[in-house]
């Protein structure tokens, strides 16, 4: 964690002539955590990312009086160019607002700013309040959240700060929430930030959802159930350029319902697939749109919009699923958190992003290689079918060898 209060501990260096820069005050843009700071030799003023969030690795600094933005070159489309137009074009939105819920009093605390644009990240963000609480017990935890994620912060945070900005407008820079941030964190004696990491390796998510994960190892009531989680904007499709010039291009978007059928169709196949090779089996399809309709075997849970109710009804379906099915994407997180083992299906232009939609909770290397499966989109339904029933059929016998080392030491 980075402090800010009484000091700033950053030391940023003049682009012009090499001094360190005098730290003036934090400016809480929304998505990043910066500092100005101005150069005590020539007096040139700077906004410089706290290396929090993305910005751990990617951290840019803004000249004011160029507004000349450094720093890494393949995340400035998405992450450094919305920061200097949104600190370029202030947004004037007098319904944004902080609100503060306070369930401990702390003279010291960390603030993990889990503001973002980008589902994922917002959530990944959040899970960092757990390595707080072990590595800095006496600290109290704050959690800057979103309304679309408050239901997710754990019950040991100190205090939530909400803010009523959605995905779609969180790259913006609002100057009052800046001021309301500032202004709550004078209370407080010392004030950190969390690093916020990108992609946290410790949590449990239980804390966050209030629901424990299903158990490959204990024997379960009822029908195995697997679960395929729907997305009507990044489909199961052999090619996912199609889909994408499908949404970009007015003249063939007339292909988009056809695509979406042909998931559906897929969906079904699969099922049917397994359906055949495994006897007790329960199949349900989560996710957001509700496009065409599935057979009366097949347990619809799909949604047409979120909400706090759609997404504890998602979680307990997760958590009750011993394979979980998915294309690649943020979807996936809580899904692989909750649910026993996991087949994502990756698109080409994915394998960069491998496994960052993965929330891991096996530590057996071995087991954990079994229970996450990585496979082409273009994977035949047929040979997927037959992964996924091996997985069910095979996983105790698997489970066993592989822990048979630790299970006799235990023993004697």
């Amino acid at each position: 964690m980075i402090k800010i209060k009484p000091v700033i501990e950053h030391e940023g260096i003049c682009r012009h002539c090499g001094v360190v820069l005098a730290n003036e005050r934090v400016l809480w843009q929304g998505i990043h955590v910066c500092v100005e700071a101005c150069c005590p030799a020539c007096g040139g003023e700077y906004v410089e990312d706290l290396k929090v969030g993305h910005a751990t690795t990617y951290p840019y600094l803004i000249d004011r009086a160029s507004y000349t933005l450094s720093g890494h070159e393949e995340s400035k489309g998405w992450l450094g160019n919305p920061l200097l137009h949104s600190l370029q074009h202030p947004a004037a939105d007098e319904q944004v607002r902080l609100e503060v819920e306070i369930k401990e009093a702390c003279r010291d605390v960390v603030i993990i700013n889990c503001i973002d644009f980008l589902y994922g990240h917002s959530l990944l963000k959040l899970l960092n309040a757990e390595r707080e609480r072990i590595e800095n017990p006496d600290i109290g935890i704050i959690v800057l959240v979103q309304s679309f994620m408050k239901w997710m912060v754990p019950d040991y945070a100190a205090e939530v700060w909400t803010v009523n900005v959605p995905l779609s407008k969180a790259q913006q820079f609002y100057p009052q929430l800046d001021e309301q941030i500032s202004a709550q964190c004078e209370r407080f004696e010392q004030v950190f930030v969390s690093r916020a990491y990108s992609h946290p390796s410790r949590f449990n998510i239980e804390h966050f959802t209030k629901m424990r994960p299903f158990q490959m190892e204990e024997p379960q009531p009822g029908p195995t159930r697997i679960t395929f989680i729907w997305r009507e904007d990044r489909v199961w499709l052999d090619n996912p350029y199609v889909i994408k010039a499908a949404k970009r291009y007015k003249l063939l978007r007339m292909l988009l319902k056809p695509i979406i059928w042909s998931q559906r169709n897929k969906i079904v196949k699969l099922f049917s697939k397994i359906r055949k090779q495994e006897k007790d089996v329960k199949f349900s399809v989560v996710g957001l749109g509700r496009s065409f309709a599935f057979p009366d075997w097949i347990d619809d849970c799909r949604v047409s919009k979120f909400n706090l109710e759609a997404e504890l009804k998602a979680c307990e379906i997760y958590a009750s699923s011993a394979v979980i099915v998915g294309v690649h994407g943020s979807n996936m997180l809580l899904p692989s958190a909750l649910g026993g083992m996991v087949v994502n299906l990756m698109p080409a232009d994915k394998w960069g992003n491998f496994a960052q939609d993965i929330l891991f909770t096996e530590e057996n290397n071995r087991i954990s290689a079994y229970m996450y499966r990585f496979l082409p989109l273009e994977t035949k339904i047929k040979v997927l079918g037959k992964i996924i029933s091996s997985q069910i059929s095979g996983f105790t016998h698997y489970h066993d060898q592989m822990k048979e080392d630790i299970m006799m030491s235990r023993n004697g």
